[in-house]
């Protein structure tokens, strides 16, 4: 049931949006994003146990910046 529920969650995005491409993000995507955020929390926690107050922002990709 939860598999149909993604697929149709796939299907509805792709075809909501003409130029929507699918890409599979691989087999241990949760793992790595699960990974990835337990590993900024401890790291936020450290800095933060340091006496530092911690702001984060997201830097962007070289695809996301416009040409030059």
């Amino acid at each position: 049931m939860a598999t149909g529920n993604t697929q149709m969650k796939v299907y509805h995005a792709l075809l909501s949006s003409p130029g929507a491409r699918y890409e599979d993000l691989g087999p241990d995507y949760h793992e790595r994003q699960r990974d990835h955020t337990r590993r900024l929390s401890r790291l936020i926690g450290e800095i933060g146990s340091l006496g530092y107050e911690v702001t984060l922002c997201r830097r962007p990709q070289p695809q996301d910046t416009p040409a030059a």
